[in-house]
């Protein structure tokens, strides 16, 4: 095993063992480094490596890249902060309109801009969305081409002078350790062949579900549950080829491997982007648990579930709850389920998910449907009707609402993308 992979096996266990001590055993928060450590001393190839041959944390800098979207920073900031309460001093790379925020994060952490627009789109950009109908398709393809693929040659750049600046400071004697969000596309040129500094271990951080290409599902952008069946496999096979893309998933996709080539990219392949985004890293860090996904005979060793990491005290303010929240808490008092459905920012076409289920569950009095739109302003969606069993707002924090989805006398319950109401009951 090489040096940096090593480094890597230990660099997981910290992040493994700080999830689950946070998750499971709130008690150790105390002394995490100290609980991390036991832990690992008492896994045999991993005692044997701490001994002697790793440097200790301090001295063991990782380089995390977050996109320059709230909702992606928000959750890989609070992996920096994990990392650097562990004692990992970490370059933190993202928008410069969150420079003030990672500032604040920890001594540890060091911020580091990405060069060109502060935010994912430029002013001009943001002038040219409002030609677009809110939530609309069109909207969303030109999102996805200006943001996630428009952004890779001023994030590739980035990335090059921070990596190139970890060579010149530590030579071979430090390998460089990439921690990066999964659709922060400006790290795949340079692991698809480009020339340049190439870091010695990566590792893609996913806040989606897995949206790699499996013979036992269909593909991510479809949303669509696997088939069953003696078939199902031909199904899927067929549904994953690329000639069958969507029209939206074929024009980013293109729009994405024509930029890569650009840049020098040597791996060329007809994969479509979302699959690759999970597919080129050399870890797979999911912040999930398996049994939120579809199972997977095909599933590849290096895609490793971390699960949820626990909300800052400045997330779990009330400040951002709608005022007709107080409705949660009296409809639970009544013996009724709460619905939680959200629209999303990737698949911004309310008549997908959200206003299908609110059409869905109109008529059931022993049910609140608390709907955030996400993208769009509530005002502004065209001809929304809120049934009088619907709460609607654009962002609800989560981490206060999934608890009243579930209580300890009843099960959680999940909307299909048909909106039909789907429970263990």
């Amino acid at each position: 095993m090489s040096f940096a992979h090593r480094l890597v096996s230990i660099l997981l266990v910290p992040i493994l063992a700080f999830v689950l001590v946070q998750t499971r055993y709130p008690e150790l928060l105390n002394d995490p480094v100290g609980s991390v450590q036991l832990y690992a001393e008492n896994v045999p190839f991993l005692h044997q490596y701490l001994i002697d041959a790793t440097p200790s944390r301090s001295e063991t800098p990782l380089v995390v890249t977050a996109f320059a979207h709230w909702s992606h920073y928000e959750k890989v900031s609070k992996v920096a902060v994990a990392l650097a309460e562990l004692g990992y001093p970490i370059t933190l790379i993202t928008g410069q309109i969150f420079e003030d925020d990672v500032k604040s994060l920890h001594p540890n952490i060091t911020f580091f801009p990405i060069q060109g627009k502060p935010d994912k789109f430029s002013e001009e950009e943001y002038e040219e969305l409002k030609a677009y109908d809110e939530g609309s398709a069109e909207q969303g393809l030109f999102m996805m081409k200006k943001a996630l693929v428009g952004g890779i040659p001023d994030q590739h750049n980035t990335l090059q002078e921070v990596f190139r600046t970890h060579r010149d400071r530590y030579g071979a004697e430090k390998p460089i350790i990439s921690l990066y969000d999964a659709p922060f596309a400006g790290h795949h040129p340079i692991l698809l062949g480009a020339p340049g500094v190439t870091p010695d271990a990566s590792l893609a951080i996913s806040c989606h579900p897995l949206s790699l290409d499996s013979d036992d599902a269909y593909p991510f952008y479809m949303s669509t549950p696997p088939a069953s069946g003696s078939n199902a496999t031909a199904i899927h096979r067929e549904a994953n080829r690329p000639e069958n893309m969507d029209y939206a998933t074929r024009e980013v996709s293109k729009a994405y491997w024509q930029l890569l080539e650009n840049l020098g990219a040597t791996s060329m392949n007809d994969w479509h982007i979302y699959h690759t985004m999970s597919a080129v890293p050399d870890h797979l860090m999911t912040m999930g648990v398996p049994q939120f996904e579809f199972p997977r005979s095909d599933l590849r060793p290096n895609v490793h579930y971390f699960g949820a990491i626990q909300s800052s005290k400045k997330a779990d303010t009330q400040s951002e709850l709608p005022e007709w929240w107080t409705d949660v808490a009296v409809a639970k008092q009544d013996g009724k389920k709460i619905v939680a459905v959200s629209q999303g920012s990737l698949a911004m076409d309310l008549n997908e998910l959200l206003i299908p289920t609110l059409e869905a569950l109109k008529d059931r009095s022993d049910i609140l449907v608390v709907a955030t739109t996400v993208a769009v302003e509530v005002e502004d969606v065209k001809d929304l009707v809120i049934p009088s069993n619907a709460r609607v707002a654009k962002f609800v924090p989560y981490n206060l609402l999934l608890p009243q989805v579930r209580s300890p006398t009843s099960h959680p319950v999940f909307i299909a993308s048909n909106g039909m109401l789907i429970s263990p009951d």
